[in-house]
């Protein structure tokens, strides 16, 4: 008798959804992919407003790194996944501050643009896969890395120009067959130096190598060449004062940041992201938690220890000042040469490469000739000299689903807002030593005429 009643309330019956389906449904929602404002707008002419403004906003701040960024739920107006493309160069607090949002929330997600049998777009080391086997190809031995030529199968026949285009583009300075470089991360791969100093992430600088290179592969868009907590900002650190040696000028101020780091970069063990907590310190902290309240002062104090050390970096982490240690800090960044005990798992030459045509954007020797010989003291190429000439050097947080941590970061100003050339930037390195060296010069000649006299 009461089940009638209950029914009678609620006359429909739910179906059961295996939570398999569940789960695929979910994932097949976000199917929308714009590739144009028009077409945002056009398309999402029921969502809110402000919604819709804060897509665009989104949109227009990463359409640079990918033809596709975002995919939206047309039944979720306030939740758009990004591209797990892009956490190559950006996390989600980044993304959140350089779009200015104010009402959408975002999270890495591929969405469910592929159907059928149509190919899955590739992820970073899917493209290491899809380069080195047409790279082998190209060689005549197509299963030289037979991981790698089986990886790539899924990809076919959607990207074949493209990886055969980048591959062509390697076969020309690299001539023995290539494998991708399959090892993982952890401490297995790190130097005893790299452990004591603090550090802790064993992930390769290398992605593919042959005979006589380590090759480090990067997509177009990315500046970021570090972004380390703590002990690896630490490692990384020590190792370029390590190259330096002792008795050199400006010394005292590089031990002084050093140590600023060693005493005042911290993590606060919290749910919240760094944008969270900047807007709980703008807000009374009366209906705080005590943790809370605690922790929204550590990032308020850390905040200033930010600015306030980004100020003494200005003054002496530049090239002008320091600029042997900052060729050390930015051949150590991309080589991974003191970091690793393994030779293998350190970089010799940067390639970066157009994910959407194939091109070679960037061909970037690490070592002088790009080939992995890795001494003592580097041999540095002009091309890491002339990079780290233009290299941002700043602290702050860093943070994508909460508990946001002080990070050191090292980001290369070249080719992303001023029209040179790599050439025109060696040639200005190599103008600025001469001048320097005329100036030795022309004071041992005065010194000489001074005590002549």
């Amino acid at each position: 008798m009461l089940r009638k009643f209950v029914r009678q309330l609620r006359p429909t019956q739910e179906k059961y959804v295996a939570p398999v389906l569940k789960v695929q449904n979910f994932f097949e929602s976000y199917s929308f992919y714009p590739k144009s404002e028009k077409e945002i707008k056009n398309t999402l002419s029921d969502f809110p407003s402000e919604n819709v403004q804060d897509i665009l906003k989104l949109f227009t701040f990463l359409k640079s790194k990918d033809e596709t960024p975002i995919n939206i739920d047309l039944k979720i107006p306030d939740k758009i996944n990004v591209s797990r493309d892009l956490n190559d160069f950006y996390n989600i607090d980044d993304i959140k501050s350089g779009a200015s949002l104010n009402t959408i929330k975002i999270k890495f997600g591929n969405g469910s643009g592929n159907t059928g049998n149509e190919a899955p777009k590739p992820k970073g080391a899917d493209w290491e896969s899809l380069i080195t086997h047409q790279y082998n190809n190209i060689l005549g031995n197509e299963k030289a890395d037979t991981s790698a030529f089986q990886q790539a199968q899924k990809f076919y026949p959607k990207y074949t120009e493209s990886a055969t285009l980048t591959a062509k583009s390697f076969s020309k300075f690299a001539s023995t067959p290539m494998t991708q470089y399959g090892g993982g991360g952890g401490k297995k791969n790190l130097s005893s130096f790299w452990i004591e100093k603090g550090g802790t992430n064993g992930t390769p600088k290398t992605d593919m190598y042959t005979k006589q290179y380590n090759i480090s592969l990067k997509k177009k868009g990315g500046s970021q060449l570090a972004s380390g907590s703590k002990g690896e900002t630490l490692a990384m650190y020590s190792a370029a004062l390590e190259y330096l040696g002792g008795d050199k000028s400006g010394l005292d101020e590089i031990k002084e940041i050093q140590k600023e780091i060693e005493d005042n970069f911290i993590k606060i063990s919290t749910k919240y992201t760094k944008t969270q907590l900047a807007d709980m310190s703008d807000k009374s902290k009366k209906n705080l938690s005590a943790k809370d309240r605690k922790d929204v002062e550590q990032f308020i104090e850390t905040e200033a220890f930010h600015k306030e050390l980004n100020e003494k970096i200005k003054l002496h982490l530049n090239f002008e000042k320091n600029p042997e240690f900052m060729n050390f800090l930015i051949y150590e960044a991309m080589s991974g040469s003191k970091k690793f005990s393994l030779q293998q798992a350190r970089a010799s030459v940067c390639v970066e490469f157009d994910a959407k045509t194939g091109a070679i954007s960037k061909f970037i020797p690490i070592t002088k000739d790009g080939k992995k010989k890795f001494g003592n003291v580097p041999n540095i190429s002009a091309e890491i000299i002339a990079y780290a000439s233009k290299a941002k050097v700043y602290s702050a947080w860093k943070s994508s689903k909460g508990s946001p941590f002080s990070s050191f970061r090292i980001s290369s100003r070249f080719g992303e807002k001023e029209k040179e050339t790599l050439q025109s930037i060696i040639k200005e390195v190599i103008r600025k030593e001469v001048i320097r060296k005329n100036i030795r010069e022309k004071v041992r000649e005065l010194e000489a005429l001074f005590y002549k006299y």
